[in-house]
């Protein structure tokens, strides 16, 4: 899984129901279809529910419908959109919950757009559509569909209460483990909602949808739930904070451009040229994602670069996106604020949020990267990412024409181009990432070096592959009951090739290329109340004629877990730091004066190479949580989350037996007194390095002063 503090690109958790779930691939479905007429594509497939005894309310089946079942949903509509967001066909459900639509020839993200049917949204599924192949479709056994089933629902409920509404509707929303929007309700006057046999298994995060909120506050921090066969019912309670207004400026063409140091060649070429106003797009926005849990907000960039952002206290990361073709948005910054201080990288005082701006520096255009995205030789419609290799942030993006060709407009540093997960189907195996570094100063005529076999010439392709053998499976507990909603994903190495979600009866279909691969349950996809399992590795060979899978105990044809009991919680523990510097810690919580921090806690193998788990720390008691199998850990912290200035303390290595945990320097805590209580205290970074940059034809030289600052 690579470094045990590698940050991944956080992904948008901004859909809303009432567009319905984004789309963007493209399958024609049944019924009236809109955006295109009788042109295109045609996609069928059907949506129902794991038996009409759990149909949702105001979805009526007839007087002698099996209960046990599947039930088709009718009137919901099911939606295609493409990259850019825009929806260009929808249709609704018959009685029997079929559909048929019609798209264009493209990739889509198809989904479902339940209007006032109140159920957990199914996730969406994307597909290429080439004439008449389409890629991401599934079998019935005589036809190609794209069904959607409705998770089961556990039994388990949710209430609680949103206080400091000031009689106006919020609206709370449930976030699965990818950051999608999959349910919303809106609270009533007094600020009481309730969700009544809705919730299905998984791990999901809960957070009050920031658009909504009342003037003056800002969004509350979301809280994570873990829902099972059993799960007692939930009560999630928030109380909207006083908002800090932090304003904010975007210039041009000014600093050092992003990352350069983690350029291919191993050179450092930063760009020094004179801060230019900056004009941006009517979309530009500031992506606010709070460590841990993810998005929590858009906040608008006006058409001077100016931002204003209503945040408590926190560590986030902000990510800019919409700034037009023109430049390349800033890297994303790393901020805490803390009762009205903004911590930010790069300076050693915090700014005064009522009288300072936080400054950010996007980049003019040095160089212009080409390609094409192909699948069988034909041109593939989809989007192009320019990442930060650091945060794993976006900060430039480009569609794909109908050819497959693209142009992506970078400034000079170093990025990790990809193609955006979410439009790559079922079946179609995800490319590596390619690093690219431009380098205008050491030669504007070749400005580029790359790395992944790829030629130092501007042009990366990728011809997208099919996947060689599909492997089915289940996931089930004890009882043996399915357990839906779980991330299955296949590895080669550090790169995803497979990924799948188990259906309501724990089912879910892996796409496999050749060779050998590793399988994995995401960890962040499974209950609490449930044992992650070990990484599977499997060898798939083929002789020509027939594929072989082998694993450790021979041939496979079918993997089966069966996820054990997890049992009580084992380890816990506190993040802390001196913000005042008086010595002392601060755990008063009544004034907003407590010295706790939120960030992400990572628990890696005995190597302290591969993150297994993964739990955020609560901003406002420091407190985290894990339940934990035997076996060997480390623990740390994600530096990338941590408060700006502040450096993690050094990863502590235990061990979890059956006599309890057992810490590296032989300290015990028997089973009878678990769970284990262990703290991190953050320390303030003992220097900083400052100095000055000069370029010359062939590179650059740095001359560096380190300055103690303890």
């Amino acid at each position: 899984m690579g470094n045990v503090f590698s940050l991944q690109r956080s992904r948008a958790l901004g859909v809303v129901l009432s567009l319905a779930i984004v789309c963007f691939l493209g399958y024609g479905c049944g019924g009236s279809s809109s955006g295109g007429g009788a042109v295109g594509t045609a996609i069928s497939g059907s949506l129902t529910t794991p038996g009409s005894g759990s149909l949702p309310a105001g979805v009526g089946v007839g007087p002698n419908a099996d209960p046990t079942a599947d039930a088709g949903v009718p009137g919901a509509t099911i939606e295609a959109k493409d990259g850019d967001g825009n929806v260009v066909a929808s249709t609704t459900t018959a009685a029997d919950g079929s559909y048929t639509i019609r798209v264009p020839d493209g990739t889509y993200q198809i989904g479902v757009s339940l209007g006032t049917i109140d159920f957990f949204v199914p996730s969406t599924k994307s597909v290429i559509v080439q004439g008449s192949n389409v890629q991401g479709l599934t079998t019935d056994g005589s036809n190609d569909v794209l069904d959607f089933g409705v998770p089961e629902p556990t039994g388990t409920d949710m209430s609680g209460q949103v206080q400091g509404t000031g009689g106006s509707a919020v609206t709370v929303e449930i976030i699965d483990a990818d950051g999608i929007v999959r349910y919303t309700t809106v609270t009533d006057a007094s600020g009481n909602y309730t969700i009544t046999d809705i919730l299905p298994e998984g791990n999901y995060t809960v957070r009050v949808a920031t658009d909504t909120l009342p003037t003056g506050t800002a969004a509350p921090t979301p809280q994570n739930i873990s829902v099972a066969d059993g799960t007692a019912d939930l009560n999630v309670n928030y109380d909207l904070p006083t908002a800090t207004q932090m304003n904010g400026l975007i210039s041009t063409t000014g600093g050092v451009a992003p990352l350069a140091s983690l350029s291919p060649s191993g050179d450092l070429q930063p760009a020094f040229l004179p801060t230019a106003e900056l004009t941006v797009t009517d979309e530009a926005e500031v992506i606010v994602i709070e460590v841990g849990f993810g998005e929590i907000g858009r906040f608008p960039i006006l058409t001077d670069g100016s931002f204003a952002l209503d945040v408590r206290d926190g560590s986030y990361i902000l990510e800019f996106r919409g700034l037009g073709n023109d430049v390349v948005a800033p890297a994303p910054i790393r901020i805490t604020v803390k009762g009205g201080d903004i911590y930010t990288d790069g300076s050693d005082t915090p700014l005064d949020a009522s009288v300072d701006t936080l400054g950010s520096t996007a980049h003019d255009v040095s160089a212009t990267l080409t390609g094409t995205v192909t699948l069988d030789g034909t041109g593939v419609e989809t989007i192009v990412l320019a990442q930060d290799p650091v945060t794993g942030g976006v900060v430039a993006s480009a569609k794909t024409d109908s050819t497959g060709a693209f142009e992506l407009p970078l400034a000079d540093g170093s990025y990790d181009i990809i193609l955006e997960p979410d439009f790559l189907p079922t079946g179609v195996l995800p490319p590596a990432a390619i690093r690219v570094a431009v380098e205008s100063g050491d030669d504007p005529a070749n400005p580029f070096k790359e790395d992944n076999g790829t030629a130092d010439d501007g042009v990366v392709d990728f011809p997208l592959s099919r996947a060689n053998v599909a492997l089915s499976g289940t996931i089930t507990d004890s009882a043996p009951a399915g357990i839906s909603s779980i991330k299955v994903l296949a590895f080669k190495g550090d790169d995803i090739v497979a990924r799948a979600e188990s259906d309501s009866d724990g089912v879910f279909t892996l796409d496999l290329p050749l060779g050998t691969v590793d399988i994995r349950l995401a960890a962040s996809s499974v209950p609490t109340s449930f044992i992650v399992p070990d990484e599977l590795r499997l060898d798939i060979a083929s002789d020509g004629t027939d594929i072989t899978i082998t694993g450790d105990s021979g041939v496979i044809t079918a993997l089966s877990y069966v996820l054990e009991d997890a049992g009580l919680p084992n380890l816990t523990g506190t993040v802390v730091f001196d913000f005042d510097n008086d010595m002392s810690i601060d755990t008063d919580n009544t004034d907003g004066a407590h010295e706790f921090v939120g960030c992400r806690v990572v628990v890696a193998d005995s190597n302290g190479e591969e993150i297994l788990f993964e739990q955020p720390s609560n901003p406002f008691d420091g407190s985290f949580t894990f339940t934990l199998p035997n076996g060997t850990y480390v623990i740390g912290l994600d530096p990338q989350g941590l408060p700006p200035g502040t450096a993690a303390p050094p990863r502590q290595k235990f061990t979890v037996g059956t006599d309890g945990i057992t810490m590296a320097d032989g300290t015990l805590t028997p089973t009878v007194s678990l769970p284990a209580t262990m703290g991190f205290e953050l320390v303030a970074r003992a220097a900083t390095l400052t100095g000055a940059v000069t370029i010359n034809s062939r590179g650059t030289s740095v001359a560096l002063n380190l300055v103690d600052l303890a």
